[in-house]
């Protein structure tokens, strides 16, 4: 490795004691492909069979699905992100590296992709996500609250935790009728307290296709004049898996996040659909599309929104 740096002059930094190197850098050394998720932050660098996955700010490191640990957490030099020499080496000795060949010139011209206009319609998110054979889709209504967590109270004593199931029954019975081959799952159908684990787990234990919570909400100020409906997408998604070290392992849950991009995208489109759609029946002000990692959106697998 320190032929192949000397020969392509690339720099290693010396900062509190340890030698770093570039994740560009050690992606052009190993003649491979650098990505970075803008959404969970990480920069993914791709070779032969091989696969490092850094996340910023921390010791931990994701080499061909099996979780590493550097001495010093992953920090950012020269305006890019940076890990300690030491660990790139180990990767370097242990690793199928290429032979050091120079970066080919020509490039093969390939014809212009056209681009959609408009974010794709309901029938697109439906006919793309379900992969099972008799095209059945499966959608998750989730009431917010229930039981002795009532949500929001209104002036009057209106509880947000019934509001949110009336809703939900409703719906339910509506798309029963309306879309037969669409299977419509409730995470409570009366008056119960389910926490927010279980009810991400009855949407991925089903492998559903969607998830939609209902919420009513109240504004802690101005509640008697507050108004308006908006809907919340999730930030990312990561893959939620057992940790028996450490449960909240945020980050080894970043590291190994194998939900796809496209599943957020989708959750952006339909969460502007359903906002489009209510601004076009409700009177009341159109809050907006906004995005926030609540519980039930952040650990569901699907496409999900909060309304």
């Amino acid at each position: 490795m320190e032929q192949r740096i000397q020969a392509t002059n690339i720099p290693i930094y010396r900062l509190s004691g340890e030698s770093w190197i570039t994740l560009p850098d050690l992606a052009f050394l190993f003649k491979g492909t650098i990505n970075r998720d803008v959404l969970s932050r990480r920069t993914e660098i791709s070779f032969g069979n091989h696969k490092l996955v850094v996340l910023p700010g921390s010791k931990k490191v994701l080499y061909d699905d099996a979780l590493n640990e550097m001495n010093q957490p992953a920090r950012i030099i020269a305006g890019v992100e940076a890990i300690p020499y030491d660990f790139a080496s180990l990767i370097a000795s242990v690793a199928f590296i290429p032979s050091f060949q120079p970066v080919p010139t020509t490039t093969t011209e390939e014809p212009p992709k056209t681009e959609p206009t408009s974010p794709p319609g309901i029938v697109e998110i439906l006919a793309g996500v379900s992969k099972k054979a008799d095209n059945e889709i499966t959608l998750v209504l989730d009431a917010g609250h229930g039981g002795d967590d009532k949500g929001a109270i209104g002036p009057w004593g209106l509880q947000e935790k019934d509001v949110n199931l009336d809703l939900v029954l409703r719906l339910s019975e509506y798309l029963k009728r309306s879309r037969p081959k669409l299977k419509v799952v409730m995470t409570r159908k009366d008056d119960t307290f389910i926490p927010l684990p279980d009810r991400a787990e009855v949407a991925n234990q089903l492998g559903a296709d969607f998830f939609v919570s209902i919420h009513t909400n109240s504004a802690r100020y101005n509640h008697y004049t507050a108004d308006g409906f908006e809907t919340y997408s999730p930030t990312f998604k990561p893959t939620v898996f057992a940790c028996a070290t450490n449960p909240n392992d945020e980050i080894s849950d970043i590291l190994k996040e194998t939900v796809p991009y496209t599943v957020l995208q989708k959750s952006q489109y339909l969460a502007s659909l359903v906002q489009e759609k209510l601004a076009d029946r409700l009177i009341t002000p159109d809050r907006g599309v906004k995005r926030k990692n609540f519980y039930v959106l952040k650990y569901t697998y699907m496409v999900s929104v909060l309304v």
